[in-house]
């Protein structure tokens, strides 16, 4: 009986376990790839700021939240909308062969 067993581990992949290999001691971290590791957390945190800012000046835009800040969560929506820039309209466009008259 023991011997089938040890067929269909084998057949399997189980096979049999060997005795466990020493560790070796864990390598002292470079500064560099500390450092690199830093800048990209950075550049990641940075870059979920702006794609939440994206969404939350859209959901200002199309009207979900309104303009004026009325609770807690619309503050919060605003000042996410505004970390990139704030929000602003547009100047409409002068076209060259118009005249303008500050009648």
């Amino acid at each position: 009986m023991p011997t089938r067993l040890a067929v269909i581990a084998v057949l399997a992949g189980v096979g049999a376990v060997g005795p466990a290999r020493a560790e070796e001691a864990p390598a002292v971290l470079d500064p560099v790839s500390t450092g690199i590791g830093f800048g990209m957390a950075f550049v990641i945190l940075l870059a979920v700021l702006i794609g939440l800012s994206v969404v939350a000046k859209l959901l200002i835009v199309f009207g979900v939240v309104p303009k004026r800040a009325d609770n807690g969560f619309h503050m919060l929506v605003h000042g996410a909308a505004n970390f990139v820039g704030g929000l602003t309209r547009p100047k409409p466009r002068r076209r060259e062969g118009t005249r303008f008259d500050d009648r």
